[in-house]
């Protein structure tokens, strides 16, 4: 697993990093908006839920029907899930 801060590195690894098994994106992080993220992670076909404490209205009509995990959630099982398998850095800590 790896945190990403901000839109404009997560669009960087979303865009050109080979190795990325899936993706779960906070819908508000630092009052960035990452829709552009699942747009690119969409077509490069690698799944993703997003992470969120808003309501599915909040979301575009395009993404209303992508997997969601509501604030607060379990990290790993959300990975799990988008992943079918366990992040290593849940892992190691047993989660």
């Amino acid at each position: 697993m790896l945190a990403v801060p901000t839109m404009s590195a997560a669009l960087e690894i979303a865009e050109y990093e080979f190795d990325l098994d899936g993706a779960l994106l906070d819908v508000n992080l630092s009052r960035e908006i990452f829709y552009p993220v699942a747009a690119f992670l969409s077509m490069r076909q690698i799944p993703f839920a997003f992470v969120t404490g808003y309501d599915e209205m909040s979301r575009p009509p395009f993404y209303r029907n992508a997997k969601v995990f509501t604030k607060p959630t379990d990290w790993a099982a959300a990975a799990r899930h988008v992943t079918g398998r366990v992040p290593v850095a849940a892992a190691a800590y047993g989660t």
